[in-house]
């Protein structure tokens, strides 16, 4: 089977199945079973695909019929400059969610004693390219689940700007015993809304409701 007799197989599969984004899905599912570029499927279709890689391609391919997601399938999703790991258990990247990382890109600036919480991390997708762009900032990356924090700590250890400390296990609706000198703290509580983002302020060595006030000054967090 060519590359464009397999393209064209998985396409008329996913169509059939219902799935919207049929002819892009397509061609993701045949470059990641195939190991091609996109160049080389545009340019060279008549290629023959190698009975491994069509018999990974058809998997794939019923996988996305079935419904799962594209993005689980790939193993990896664009965002911003960066490429994340995602998989079951993790929320997938999204577009949108890059005017969130823009606007703090905004409100940093000039605030070079702030520290930045993305709470419920997951990818790490905002906190890793607020921490790259913003590098001399503190960034913490709080996660609870075990599938997620196995994703966030794999794409983590590309990044030397950041160290062990900066990733924190814990249940942030339940309390963070980490960032408090009298025991749990409930962040949540410690959320502040201001302008449509989450903000909260944060001394050195707690977190604390008198403090809500100097949240748009001292801190931002990610919910």
């Amino acid at each position: 089977m060519t590359l464009i007799d397999a393209f064209k197989s998985t396409e008329n599969m996913l169509m059939d199945a219902g799935i919207d984004d049929y002819r892009f899905d397509s061609e993701c599912l045949l470059i990641k079973a195939a190991g091609k570029t996109r160049r080389d499927v545009l340019c060279h279709g008549d290629d023959v695909l190698s009975e491994h890689d069509e018999k990974l391609l058809l998997k794939l391919a019923k996988r996305r019929a079935l419904g799962e997601p594209l993005q689980y399938i790939l193993g990896e999703w664009d965002f911003c400059e960066f490429t994340f790991n995602v998989g079951e258990g993790v929320l997938i990247p999204r577009p949108e969610t890059e005017m969130l990382v823009e606007n703090a890109d905004l409100f940093l600036q000039n605030r070079e004693n702030a520290v930045v919480y993305d709470l419920c991390s997951g990818s790490g997708c905002i906190g890793i390219t607020v921490k790259n762009r913003n590098p001399s900032l503190d960034v913490y990356l709080m996660e609870k689940y075990p599938a997620a924090l196995s994703y966030l700590r794999k794409k983590m250890r590309g990044f030397t700007i950041f160290r062990t400390k900066n990733i924190i296990e814990c249940d942030v609706l339940s309390g963070c015993s980490r960032f408090t000198e009298g025991g749990p703290y409930n962040i949540k509580s410690a959320v502040y809304k201001i302008g449509g983002t989450s903000l909260f302020a944060k001394g050195r060595s707690d977190l604390s409701r008198k403090r809500l006030s100097t949240a748009a000054k001292t801190g931002l967090c990610f919910t």
